[in-house]
């Protein structure tokens, strides 16, 4: 009686295994994606990794050292996360607040992020290099060494941002801050 118990007891283990483990592999075979820790956020399984996040935190995770390009970023607190050098580059990143966000020698080149508040950011070395960076806001942001050759930048903007001689000569300076993007 008593091996009969141990046989049963081991059987419902290797059961209870067995179908965790299937829900583990299968959870989204659909799309083709994965959950990171936050379920409103998605990295791609096939294909080159990028970010899929949309009306949700993105809070206290690090991405360094990843190449994310052409990500989409939408409606979401981006808070305490480290992009450094990382690639973020085609990435659509609007109406989006970044709270405390390293991007340190990220690419952001060819970036769309407008409509976004950035606060505490920090952009040391980034490339920026073709960003729209049109209706965003930049509080205690930080651009050292950046690169901003054909960011589009609002002139109504300019003193906003804290740029040397070099890179204000570098930036497509625009009349205006031009269409809100989608999804606004």
């Amino acid at each position: 009686m008593e091996q009969l118990q141990i046989v049963a007891f081991l059987t419902l283990i290797f059961v209870c295994l067995a179908v965790a483990f299937w829900r583990l592999s299968t959870r989204g075979n659909s799309s083709k994606r994965a959950f990171t820790p936050d379920p409103e956020v998605w990295i791609a399984k096939e294909g080159p990794r990028r970010l899929d996040a949309f009306r949700g935190p993105l809070e206290d995770f690090d991405y360094s050292q990843q190449d994310l390009m052409n990500s989409f970023i939408n409606k979401s607190l981006v808070k305490n996360v480290s992009f450094e050098n990382s690639s973020l580059s085609g990435s659509r990143m609007c109406w989006n607040d970044f709270e405390q966000v390293n991007f340190k020698g990220t690419s952001l080149s060819e970036c769309d992020m407008r409509a976004s508040i950035f606060e505490d950011c920090d952009f040391e070395g980034a490339d920026l290099t073709k960003t729209d960076l049109r209706r965003s806001s930049f509080v205690n942001c930080r651009f050292k060494s950046a690169n901003f050759e054909g960011a589009k930048i609002a002139k109504a903007s300019k003193e906003k941002f804290d740029l040397s001689p070099d890179q204000i000569d570098v930036v497509e300076w625009m009349e205006d801050d031009g269409e809100e993007p989608e999804g606004g």
